[in-house]
């Protein structure tokens, strides 16, 4: 008789230090798969406008060595004790809708905003009052237990934010990257009406902003 693999645990706990590079590797794969599903750049073109993973390996350093801001949210989804997803959040800033709804293509990478800058630069004074910005979401496991770990870490920010005060989530995904969107989906968001246009390299990206009430969940 033939007898089952034991599966390794999952899990998920706040992001430390020592994370860095794990969350480097993840983030810059995270990117680097939604580029190729979201634009008709090549293997070749991705790789030319995402930085290094040396660069996000020292920022996320820096970032995770400073006391986190109020209410930011840091989060590590492990498999046994594989790192194998990340999440960060930070209370949403109010933005201009109409310069959301904007169609325009505008110069620039919208991962040069990266997540760790969201963190570092969170305040209060600018914030929504009740919204939660999930402002990087990555996961690197494989197989089914990619959905099972992308679930944790997503109920994992949705009882922290709730703890804390807030009563929704909002999140930036990629027009035609089906993967994330089915996710999002299943975890009950739906699509806002808002999106940005990003001119990235010798092609453009859309994004759409995604919410949920944490209740419904």
């Amino acid at each position: 008789m033939i007898e089952a693999k034991p599966q390794p645990s999952l899990s998920v706990r706040p992001l430390e230090p020592d994370d860095a590079p794990a969350v480097a590797l993840i983030q810059r794969t995270q990117w680097r798969n939604s580029l190729r599903r979201a634009t008709t750049l090549d293997e070749l073109e991705v790789d030319e406008v995402l930085p290094s993973a040396s660069p996000l390996e020292s920022a996320w350093s820096s970032t995770l060595l400073h006391p986190a801001p109020t209410a930011s949210i840091a989060l590590l989804g492990l498999v046994g004790d594989k790192p194998s997803g990340f999440a960060t959040a930070v209370p949403a800033v109010q933005a201009d809708p109409s310069a959301a709804r904007a169609t325009p293509a505008t110069q620039g990478n919208p991962h040069n905003d990266s997540a760790h800058e969201s963190i570092r630069n969170s305040t209060h004074s600018h914030s929504s009052t009740h919204v939660m910005e999930i402002t990087s979401f990555g996961i690197q496991a494989q197989g089914p237990q990619s959905l099972t770990l992308a679930t944790l870490i997503m109920d994992a920010l949705a009882e922290e934010s709730a703890d804390s005060g807030f009563s929704e989530l909002q999140i930036w995904a990629f027009a035609g990257d089906d993967g994330v969107t089915r996710f999002l989906s299943a975890q009950g968001f739906a699509p806002t009406g808002y999106r940005r246009r990003f001119q990235i390299g010798a092609g453009s990206a859309t994004q759409h902003l995604w919410h949920v009430h944490i209740e419904t969940m």
